[in-house]
């Protein structure tokens, strides 16, 4: 379990590349504020979104892809100033295999985690597997919830907002 000062230490620092992660099935507006939100504490925020290669991701019976949920998270990302969002697709099955192979590659002595869906506790596996295979702190946070979307006040364009509810909508 981290301490506060711990907590306080990593995440004040800017020139952190920090990992958001989730199904994003679909992208919500709060993920939009999450990003919103990362993207002006920190250097770099690379999202990863899931890519299941065996069970099918589906809205009211329809297939809704990888590709469905990056198109919305893009749409999201040109509506958030100064952006260093790197969306992706993971080429694992799972974000965390691709955060993992992340740290092969990374300098950092901590890597940063955020999800909307699950806690620390939850990804005790993934900290003790970085940590041994590559000597890096982990630390997972779990992003509180924004207000309904109702309260939300977007500027998405009519055509952005036309796509948006078409890849949700139809699936």
């Amino acid at each position: 379990m981290q301490t506060f000062k711990d907590y306080f230490l990593i995440t004040e620092k800017k020139d952190n590349t920090v990992y958001y992660i989730s199904q994003f099935l679909p992208p919500t507006l709060e993920d939009w504020k999450n990003l919103d939100y990362l993207n002006k504490k920190y250097e770099k925020v690379i999202v990863y979104i899931s890519n299941p290669k065996v069970k099918k991701r589906e809205i009211n019976g329809q297939e809704f892809t990888p590709n469905d949920s990056k198109k919305i998270l893009d749409i999201y990302n040109k509506y958030i100033s100064n952006s260093n969002i790197d969306i992706q697709i993971s080429q694992a099955p799972s974000p965390v295999q691709a955060i993992l192979h992340d740290m092969e590659y990374t300098k950092t002595k901590d890597v940063l985690i955020f999800t909307s869906s699950r806690t620390q506790e939850d990804w005790k596996y993934v900290q003790d597997d970085i940590k041994q295979k590559y000597d890096k702190k982990v630390i997972i946070n779990k992003l509180n919830k924004f207000p309904s979307k109702s309260s939300f006040s977007t500027n998405f364009s009519k055509k952005d907002n036309e796509i948006i509810n078409s890849l949700i909508s139809e699936k």
